[in-house]
């Protein structure tokens, strides 16, 4: 039986039978490898992906898709593991890349890595590798530019402020490769707190606001697994930086020009040819500071003054 009653592996067996795929997957002359997600690696996924488990088991080409996306079409045992190398899925014109060192490991099409825990459980013909990460194929559930993604993620604030700096143009190119980092609209009001300042006031200096916005994108698309602890990363802002960290706790955090961290809370959505990360903190750049006012001029006497300024009668 190639899914055995296995207590780590009961969410997996729910979803293959949403699926329809019990049959499928049972035959024991199905010389298939199937990567099989421990229950805490679904729990995982789903939250961090706000994935509703309920609403996905109820769509049964979505998990269909989904479990299909997990098998591949032979029998691949951990000792001959390709590596770095595109292995074909049974969901049809879909992989995953395989990787043998230091572990055998793989990454979903959208960079997100799954480490083989424990592997070659034999089944019948086939056999199976528990992983620590469900892997999602892209299946077009994208939007076709960064505006829409913006509007479908519900950043208000972020797309005002785009409109206001007049970025929705050069946003809307579909073939526009960035990457966007994406404050929430509380991340927004945390930093209109912070400055003292409100919304209206910001929007009045368009420059500032495209300054602000430019800082928190990036040339090339750029997927989570892509950025690497202590990376220095260049803005579109020139003569910045900003810098990607970790939390222990949290995760992939990006670190501006002030040493604020701003936590990436829902990481690669593909927006055209542009990947969005929605971060819960407003980055920000260390600006030249203003010039220092000048210093008034002195003079001896008010009569020296009322000369120097052209004031030499008084109506």
């Amino acid at each position: 039986k190639m899914v055995m009653a296995d207590p780590e592996l009961g969410i997996l067996e729910t979803a293959i039978a949403a699926a329809n795929l019990t049959a499928v997957l049972s035959d024991p002359s199905a010389a298939i490898t199937i990567f099989a997600p421990t229950d805490v690696a679904f729990v995982g996924t789903l939250t961090a992906e706000k994935i509703n488990a309920t609403a996905l088991l109820a769509n049964q080409s979505a998990v269909q898709a989904l479990i299909l996306y997990h098998a591949l079409p032979m029998v691949v045992l951990s000792k001959d593991a390709p590596n770095n190398v595109d292995v074909g899925t049974l969901l049809t014109g879909h992989a995953v890349v395989v990787y043998n060192t230091p572990n055998v490991h793989l990454l979903d099409e959208y960079k997100r890595r799954a480490n083989v825990k424990v592997a070659d459980i034999r089944a019948g013909a086939g056999v199976i590798h528990k992983i620590d990460n469900v892997l999602l194929p892209y299946l077009q559930e994208s939007y076709p530019d960064i505006p829409s993604a913006i509007a479908g993620e519900d950043l208000n604030t972020l797309a005002t402020a785009v409109g206001v700096a007049n970025l929705t143009g050069a946003l809307s190119n579909p073939s526009a490769a960035l990457t966007i980092f994406a404050p929430t609209d509380a991340a927004f009001a945390s930093l209109l707190a912070e400055l003292n300042v409100n919304l209206s006031s910001l929007a009045a200096d368009p420059a500032r606001v495209a300054g602000l916005l430019t800082y928190h994108v990036l040339g090339k698309p750029l997927y989570a697994a892509e950025l690497t602890f202590g990376e220095s990363l260049i803005p579109l802002l020139p003569g910045h930086n900003l810098t990607v960290g970790y939390d222990p706790e949290d995760g992939l955090v990006i670190v501006d020009e002030y040493q604020r961290s701003a936590l990436v809370i829902k990481d690669s959505i593909v927006a055209g040819d542009s990947i969005i990360h929605i971060v819960d903190r407003v980055l920000l750049p260390k600006l030249a500071p203003l010039p220092p006012p000048p210093t008034p001029p002195t003079y001896d006497n008010l009569a020296a003054a009322l000369e120097a300024e052209g004031l030499t009668t008084l109506a």
